[in-house]
Order: structure tokens, then C-alpha cells, then sequence
């Protein structure tokens, strides 16, 4: 498998603004990683408050690493893709995440 691509996988810390509102902050890069991206011709549109939102979905393949969960989003070429589903692929030898963009962030 030829990784080519090189991602950011980042986490988020909580904190709490004057108003005493959780302020979510992605400030925690967990692991730069080299991945196969897979373009995938899923598309959808979701209407959040009355607004259509195009979602753009990418798999991506990256060595196993145990760390990597759901509430965490992969940053590549300056976008951000949060992440959907993981996959453990062979034994954990691979993990194919499919991770979306939406427009309207």
C-alpha cells in the first residue's frame, strides 16, 4: 500500500469561556501521519437549521495506532475531516477511518 499523503490526527481539550460555556479547542496533535486517501463518490447534503450542507467523504488508510478514536478529526491539506467510523484492517496492521468535511465550518 503506498502511503503518500501526509495527515495531522488531532484531539480537543474542554474549557470553560467567561459566560460559562464548554469551549471546545483542537489544539492536541496526537500522531503526523504518512496515509493512502481514497476519494469516494459519496455524496450527500444534510439540512442543519435550515440550511443545506454539502459533506465530503474521505477514507483514510494509515498504519494501526491504537489511539485513534471517534471524537478525534484528521487535518489534510489545511481541511479538517472529522472522524466517522475506523476500521482495524488485518489484524491491526492497518486502519481505514472514513472521515467527513462539511462546507458550511
Amino acid at each position: 500500500m503506498r502511503l503518500d499523503r501526509r495527515i495531522a490526527i488531532q484531539n480537543f481539550t474542554t474549557s470553560t469561556n467567561d459566560f460559562g460555556e464548554e469551549v471546545k479547542t483542537w489544539d492536541v496533535t496526537l500522531a503526523t501521519v504518512w496515509a493512502k486517501i481514497e476519494n469516494k463518490l459519496i455524496g450527500a447534503e444534510v439540512e442543519e437549521s435550515k440550511e443545506v450542507v454539502a459533506i465530503n467523504v474521505k477514507f483514510f488508510w494509515i498504519r494501526y495506532l491504537s489511539t485513534v478514536t471517534e471524537v478525534m478529526r484528521i487535518v489534510w491539506d489545511s481541511e479538517n475531516y472529522y472522524i466517522e467510523s475506523i476500521m482495524e484492517i488485518g489484524r491491526r496492521k492497518w486502519m481505514k477511518i472514513k472521515a467527513e468535511k462539511r462546507d458550511n465550518e
